[in-house]
């Protein structure tokens, strides 16, 4: 059972993996440059965030996307 430190950043990850691939499908022409700065953090949390713990691994792993 995933504490609830555990289960707030499991919810960040998949957010963020969400986030991420819808930003994906939109592609990166004509967007803002917020829009990739953003871009950007998302994936600096999918790639940093899943090494921490195997509770936010299992969740990175779950979205059809995440390949670490």
């Amino acid at each position: 059972m995933q504490s609830l430190r555990e289960e707030s950043l499991s919810r960040v990850v998949e957010f963020a993996c969400n986030c991420a691939a819808d930003m994906i499908r939109d592609g990166e022409v004509g967007q803002p440059r917020d829009a990739t700065d953003l871009r950007a953090e998302f994936f600096r949390i999918l790639h940093n965030f899943p090494i921490t713990c195997r509770a936010l691994f299992s969740e990175a792993q779950q979205h059809p996307a995440f390949e670490y």
